[in-house]
């Protein structure tokens, strides 16, 4: 009998053969207790402490999931220029598959700004600006171009400083229109 439940994923000896006491015969797993190792860009792995949430998802799959970072590495792997990071993962519905690859964002830090999608933005040679709606006459929107004064950025949105979250703004389709 093994000291742990689980499932076995490897084994080691074939039939017949002597089980020498001193090597691994199998690999047992224990789903319920399963961790995501990440492998952090060395330039991040100082931000990073026990602790800290995770959100990830599978790759094949855009469920996301929570985890929460127990252990940073100490060591830079030197082909990569990443650390080691180890997350305890919540434990949810999803079954999840060892060694399977994951894409996962640490939250290091929040913060409550005013932002915008960036597909809200549009880009001259060296500003952004939002289109603030100026008025609406029978179906047709009449569009005032404000000039964005940007603080912090990230994938998806723009934090803008010099809004007061009370205009209504055009967040889709800025790229179509024709602005004078």
């Amino acid at each position: 009998t093994a000291p742990i439940s689980g499932q076995i994923s490897q084994i080691n000896l074939a039939t017949g053969q002597f089980a020498d006491p001193q090597n691994y015969h199998a690999e047992i797993i224990d789903s319920k207790q399963l961790q995501l190792q990440l492998a952090v860009f060395e330039k991040d792995a100082g931000l990073l402490t026990p602790g800290l949430p995770v959100q990830f998802n599978l790759l094949s799959d855009t469920m996301q999931m929570n985890a929460t970072i127990q252990l940073v590495g100490n060591s830079i792997d030197t082909e990569t220029k990443t650390v080691a990071c180890f997350a305890l993962i919540e434990p949810n519905a999803k079954t999840l598959v060892n060694n399977a690859f994951t894409e996962a964002s640490i939250i290091t830090g929040t913060d409550s700004l005013l932002a915008v999608p960036n597909d809200a933005l549009l880009k001259t040679e060296n500003d952004f600006f939002v289109l603030k709606l100026a008025k609406e006459d029978a179906g047709a929107y009449y569009f005032e171009k404000i000039k964005a004064e940007s603080t912090l950025v990230n994938e998806s949105h723009t934090a803008i400083i010099n809004l007061q979250g009370k205009e209504r703004l055009l967040i889709s389709g800025v790229y179509n229109l024709v602005i004078d």
